[in-house]
C-alpha cells in the first residue's frame, strides 16, 4: 500500500512549458531527422514566444509561437540536418512569457548521436546492359548506399577509395579491368564479380579464388535458383527464399564450375528440370578478401518478374542489400577494445564501460591490468582500474553530471602498448520543474490502486496508525546464520596457551620432569 500526502498548490499558474521532445537517438550523416516539440501553456492567452533550436552558440532553426488561449498546446515539427558524425547535443529554447512562475521549464537539451554509415559502392561495367539499371535501383533503395557507374572503356575512378567494387561482365572483351584490380590489390576491398556473355573467364578465373569456370561464353544455359540448404552468411526473409526458384531465367556460361572449398554457395544452377550442383550465387573469403559471383547475368529479369508478382521489388532488393551488407561489413579484429553498451545515458543511469582484450589466437584473455582515463567536457580527468571478471574487463563509473564525455582505456601485452578510445553522452532529467501545478488526482489513484488512503497535510500523523491496521501489512523477521571455525576464536587459543604453560610450569616447579 502507498499512502500519500496532498501537499502543493492545485491552481494553474501562468506558465509556458516545453512539454515533450522526441527525437531519434540515432541519425545518418548527411540525413535530415525530425525533432517533434510539444508546447503547452497555461493562462498565457494573448502572448508571443519564440521557439529556437540551437548547437552550441549557433540557432539552428527558429519559429514564432502564438499562444491563443489559455489552455494551448501545439505540436511543432522542426527537421534539422544531421551534417556532423558524433555525438551532437541541441538545445530546445521557448522564450519567457511575461508573468511566467518559472522558466526553468522554457529549455531542453536532446542528444542525438550521427553515424557515418554510408557505404560507397563503385560498379565498373563492360558495356551497357539492363542489369546495370536494375542493381542501381536496388542498391539506392537503402540509404546507407552511394553508387558510381563507370565503363572500363572510359574508367576514371579509384577503386581503393570506395567500400566494395561490381564488376558485372569484366574482365572481359572491352578490358581485362586489370587496372582496378590493381587498385584493390593492397586494400583488400570486397568485390562482387557477375559473368555475362561478354566476360573473359580466363581473366575472370585469375581475378578471384572463389570459383573456377572452364568453358565458353558463347555458349550459354538458361538457369534458373535452387536455393542451398542451411545457408547461414546472412539470413533472407521467408517470402524472398519462396519466391527465388520461381523466378525467371538468367543466362550463364556452359561449362565446368568448381567452387573453392571454403566458398559458400547461396544458390544453385537449375537447368531445365534438371537441378545442378553449379554454383548461381556464391561467396567466400580468402586472405582477408572477401569474394562474391554471380555467374549469370539478367538479373534485371528477377526485379520485373518480382514486381509483376507482388507489386514491390522487396524480395531483390533484400537478396541484393543482404549480400553487399555481408561483403561491406567491418570486422573489428583489435586485440583491445573498450565499449558502453550505448552512447547516450539518463543522468540516473550507472555507466559501465566493458574491455576486452585477445591474444594472438583471439581467444578473449584479462590477465594483465588495464587502466581507464575518462575526461568530462571540461577536459578534467578521472583514473580508474578496470576489474576482472570472467574473462574481460568491466569498469563501474556510477552515476554521472549531464555532459558529454570522452574515454581511453589502455593495457600492455607481450611489449605492446594497446589502447581503446569511445566517447558517450549524459543528459540531464528535468521532470519536476515541467509540472508546476500539484496533481491530486494521480496521487489519489497511486493511493487507490494499492488500497491505501491519500491524506491531507493536516492529517499526516495518522498515516502511523493505519499502517498498524492494515492486515496487510506485517513486521518481516529477517535472520541470519554465520558460521566460524573454533580456530579464529583467539581467546580460546590464549587460554589453552596459559594452562599448558601453567602446567609447564608446576611440573617443572615439584620436580615433576
Amino acid at each position: 500500500p502507498i499512502y500519500t500526502v496532498a501537499l502543493g498548490d492545485t491552481t494553474p499558474k501562468k506558465d509556458a512549458v516545453l512539454k515533450r521532445v522526441y527525437s531519434n537517438q540515432i541519425a545518418y550523416l548527411n540525413d535530415q531527422f525530425t525533432i517533434q516539440i510539444d508546447i503547452a501553456a497555461k493562462n498565457c492567452s494573448p502572448s508571443n514566444a519564440t521557439l529556437a533550436v540551437s548547437k552550441g552558440t549557433t540557432t539552428l532553426k527558429s519559429q514564432a509561437v502564438a499562444v491563443d488561449k489559455n489552455d494551448f498546446f501545439k505540436t511543432i515539427d522542426i527537421v534539422l540536418n544531421a551534417d556532423a558524425v558524433g555525438v551532437q547535443r541541441y538545445k530546445i529554447t521557448l522564450s519567457p512569457i511575461n508573468g511566467e512562475v518559472t522558466t526553468a521549464n522554457n529549455v531542453k537539451e536532446i542528444v542525438v548521436e550521427v553515424i557515418d554509415a554510408k557505404q560507397k559502392v563503385l560498379l565498373v561495367a563492360n558495356a551497357p546492359h539492363p542489369d546495370l539499371a536494375a542493381l542501381k535501383q536496388s542498391i539506392l533503395e537503402n540509404k546507407n548506399y552511394d553508387l558510381d557507374i563507370q565503363y572500363i572503356t572510359d574508367y576514371k575512378a579509384d577503386a581503393a577509395k570506395y567500400d566494395l567494387v561490381i564488376f558485372h561482365a569484366l574482365p572481359g572483351t572491352n578490358g581485362d579491368a586489370k587496372n582496378v584490380l590493381a587498385q584493390l590489390a593492397a586494400t583488400k576491398k570486397p568485390r562482387w564479380f557477375i559473368l555475362g556473355n561478354q566476360s573473359n573467364l580466363a581473366l575472370f578465373n585469375q581475378a578471384q579464388t572463389v570459383l573456377k569456370v572452364s568453358g565458353s561464353v558463347a555458349t550459354t544455359n538458361e538457369v534458373q535458383a535452387t536455393v542451398t540448404p542451411n545457408f547461414q552468411l546472412f539470413n533472407l526473409n521467408q517470402n524472398t527464399l519462396t519466391q527465388l526458384p520461381k523466378l525467371p531465367p538468367l543466362i550463364a556460361p556452359f561449362g565446368e564450375y568448381t567452387a573453392d572449398p571454403t566458398a559458400t554457395v547461396l544458390l544453385n544452377q537449375k537447368i531445365g528440370t534438371v537441378a545442378t550442383k553449379y554454383p548461381l550465387w556464391l561467396l567466400g573469403e580468402k586472405e582477408g578478401v572477401k569474394t562474391a559471383v554471380l555467374t549469370a547475368e539478367g538479373i534485371w529479369k528477377w526485379r520485373l518478374q518480382d514486381f509483376i508478382q507482388n507489386k514491390k521489388f522487396d524480395n531483390v532488393n533484400d537478396l541484393v542489400t543482404q549480400n553487399i551488407q555481408y561483403l561491406t561489413v567491418k570486422e573489428d579484429k583489435r586485440k583491445f577494445r573498450a565499449f558502453t553498451n550505448k552512447t547516450v545515458y539518463d543522468e540516473n543511469e550507472n555507466i559501465i564501460i566493458d574491455a576486452e582484450l585477445y591474444n594472438d589466437s583471439y581467444q578473449r584473455i584479462n590477465e594483465p591490468d588495464a587502466k581507464l582515463i575518462l575526461t568530462d567536457e571540461k577536459g578534467k580527468d578521472y583514473a580508474f582500474t578496470f576489474s576482472r571478471v570472467s574473462n574481460y574487463y568491466t569498469a563501474n563509473i556510477g552515476l554521472l553530471p549531464a555532459g558529454d564525455y570522452t574515454y581511453k582505456a589502455n593495457t600492455s601485452f607481450q611489449n605492446q602498448n594497446l589502447s581503446s578510445n569511445g566517447s558517450f553522452s549524459v543528459k540531464a532529467i528535468q521532470l519536476e520543474s515541467f509540472e508546476t501545478t500539484a496533481d491530486h488526482r494521480l496521487l489519489r489513484t497511486l493511493s487507490a490502486t494499492t488500497d491505501a488512503q491519500t491524506l491531507p497535510p493536516t492529517q499526516v500523523n495518522k498515516i502511523a496508525e493505519l499502517i498498524k491496521t492494515k492486515a496487510s501489512v506485517k513486521p518481516t523477521l529477517y535472520s541470519t546464520l554465520k558460521t566460524r571455525s573454533l580456530i579464529d576464536e583467539k581467546w580460546i587459543f590464549i587460554l589453552l596457551l596459559s594452562l599448558l604453560s601453567l602446567e609447564w610450569f608446576l611440573r617443572k616447579y615439584h620436580g615433576g620432569y
